[in-house]
C-alpha cells in the first residue's frame, strides 16, 4: 500500500514538472509573437509612410509643370548626346576607312567598272607599286604624244634631229580636235615652225597637227610606237594606236629616273604647264603634276609624274565608264592623300 502511494506521489511530481515547463515554454513563445507582430507592425507603417511620401512627391512633381527654357535645356542636352554618339560613330568608320591599304581603297572606289580600267601607281621612293590591269591594251588617244617626245629627244640626242630644225605643214596634216594650229591656217602654218616648238605644242595643247608634223618627220606613227616598244621593252601590236599601262609607266619612270638631263627636264616643264587641268591634278596642287590627258572614242585617260615630297607615277586608262574624267580625279586625290599620310 505505502509502496502505490509512493508511486502515486512521484508520477503527481513529474506531471507538475511538465505542467510548469510547458506554461514557461507557452509563455516565452507568446513573448516572441508578440515581437515578432511588433515588428512587422512598425515595418508596415514605415513602408505606409514611405508610400506616401512617393505618392507625395510623385504628385508635386506632377503638379510641377517645367518651364519651356527647362524644356529647352534638357532638348539640347538630348540632341548634344545625340551628335556625340553619331560624332562617335562617324569617327569609328574612318578609323576603319583608313585602316583599309590604298589598293584596297581603289577597288572599292572602281567598284564593279575595275575591268573597265587600266591604272598603275608607282611610289618613286619606297617602289611600292600597285598594277590594276597593267598589261590591258588601251586606247593611247593623245598620250601617245609623251611618247613621241621621248622618240623625238632620242633622235635629237643622236644628232638625227634638231630642235631648231623647222618644218613645214602640209594639207594632209589637218586634224581637229585638240591644239591651237588648226585655227591659225592663215598665219602661223603658212611658214615652217620649229621642231622644239611643235614638240611643246603637242604636250601642252595637245596640239593634233603638232603631232602629225612630228610623226611624219620621225618616220611615220608606226615607226614611233615602234621605238616606244622598244624603249619599254614590251612589244604589242604597232598597227593600231594602243598601249598598255604598265608600258607607259616605264616610259614616265624613264624620264623621271634621268629628270635632270636637259631634255627630259624640258619635257617635264612642258608637261607640268599643259592647259588641261580636268584629272590627275583637278583637286591636288597642278604645279607639282607633270602630266599628258587622251580622249579618243570610249577612252578618256590621264598620265603623269606627281613631284609631291613623296613623289610617284599615276597612270590611269577609262575604257567606257559615265564620268571617267571625275573618276580619275577623286583615285588621284585618294593616292595624293595617301601619300601625304592621310590615311
Amino acid at each position: 500500500m505505502k509502496k502505490k502511494i509512493v508511486i502515486i506521489i512521484i508520477c503527481l511530481i513529474i506531471i507538475g514538472s511538465v505542467i510548469t515547463i510547458g506554461v514557461v515554454s507557452y509563455k516565452k513563445d507568446q513573448k516572441s509573437l508578440n515581437i515578432t507582430e511588433e515588428k512587422l507592425l512598425t515595418k508596415g507603417k514605415e513602408e505606409k509612410t514611405n508610400s506616401n511620401n512617393r505618392s507625395q512627391e510623385t504628385s508635386k512633381n506632377i503638379q510641377e509643370e517645367k518651364s519651356p527654357e527647362e524644356k529647352a535645356t534638357n532638348g539640347n542636352k538630348n540632341l548634344e548626346g545625340s551628335i556625340d554618339g553619331y560624332k562617335k560613330i562617324q569617327k569609328n568608320l574612318e578609323s576603319n576607312i583608313k585602316g583599309i591599304s590604298l589598293e584596297e581603297k581603289i577597288k572599292k572606289y572602281l567598284g564593279n567598272g575595275i575591268d573597265r580600267v587600266g591604272l598603275i601607281y608607282y611610289d618613286l621612293n619606297s617602289g611600292e607599286k600597285i598594277s590594276i590591269n597593267g598589261d590591258k591594251i588601251c586606247t593611247a588617244a593623245s598620250t601617245y604624244k609623251v611618247g613621241m617626245n621621248m622618240v623625238a629627244y632620242n633622235s635629237i640626242r643622236e644628232g638625227r634631229l634638231g630642235v631648231n630644225e623647222k618644218l613645214k605643214y602640209r594639207t594632209s596634216m589637218y586634224e581637229s580636235g585638240t591644239g591651237i594650229l588648226q585655227n591659225q591656217m592663215s598665219t602661223t602654218l603658212k611658214k615652217p615652225i620649229s621642231v622644239q616648238k611643235l614638240l611643246d605644242y603637242s604636250i601642252k595643247y595637245s596640239d593634233n597637227i603638232a603631232t602629225n608634223m612630228l610623226s611624219r618627220r620621225l618616220g611615220g606613227v608606226q615607226a614611233v610606237r615602234r621605238k616606244v616598244c622598244d624603249i619599254t621593252g614590251i612589244q604589242i601590236d604597232t598597227k593600231h594606236n594602243v598601249i598598255t599601262p604598265e608600258m607607259e609607266f616605264r616610259l614616265l619612270k624613264e624620264i623621271y629616273d634621268n629628270r635632270d638631263e636637259e631634255y627630259n627636264a624640258h619635257l617635264i616643264e612642258v608637261m607640268k604647264n599643259t592647259v588641261f587641268h580636268d584629272r590627275i591634278d583637278k583637286y591636288i596642287p597642278s604645279d607639282i603634276v607633270a602630266h599628258k590627258i587622251g580622249n579618243y572614242g570610249s577612252y578618256t585617260n590621264d598620265v603623269g609624274i606627281v613631284f609631291a615630297d613623296n613623289p610617284y607615277i599615276f597612270v590611269m586608262y577609262v575604257d567606257g565608264l559615265s564620268n571617267a574624267s571625275e573618276k580619275i580625279a577623286e583615285i588621284s586625290e585618294i593616292i595624293y592623300n595617301y601619300n601625304s599620310g592621310v590615311r
